[in-house]
């Protein structure tokens, strides 16, 4: 059985904040912000699953970040582990030459 959705806080945030943070921050951050934007004004759970594309999991996941640490919460926190583009060049070099293209001429090694 699923568990029951959560509803936001509505004083964890203004309308207005969370507008604010959505657009400083990731896509994905701006995704979180607008699903809590959507329940404070009265959309339903499924009207803001469908619009957004996003899991009831997610949805209650976010609920409860907004709900015990507000907008602050939503903010999207870089994972430990990632590699940055800083730290492995030649592998982002590579990526980006694969994306444009390879040059007429150039033969490949297989």
């Amino acid at each position: 059985m699923a568990r029951p959705l959560l509803i936001p806080y509505p004083e964890n945030a203004t309308i207005a904040k969370l507008k604010e943070v959505s657009r400083v921050g990731s896509i994905e951050t701006a995704t979180r912000c607008t699903t809590i934007q959507m329940l404070l004004v009265g959309a339903s759970i499924k009207l803001v699953s469908k619009s957004l594309l996003v899991t009831d999991r997610a949805l209650r996941k976010w609920i409860n970040l907004f709900n015990q640490s507000g907008v602050d919460g939503l903010i999207l926190k870089k994972r430990e582990g990632e590699i940055s583009e800083g730290k492995l060049p030649g592998i982002y070099a590579v990526r980006n030459m694969i994306r444009a293209g390879i040059p007429e001429g150039v033969a490949m090694k297989v």
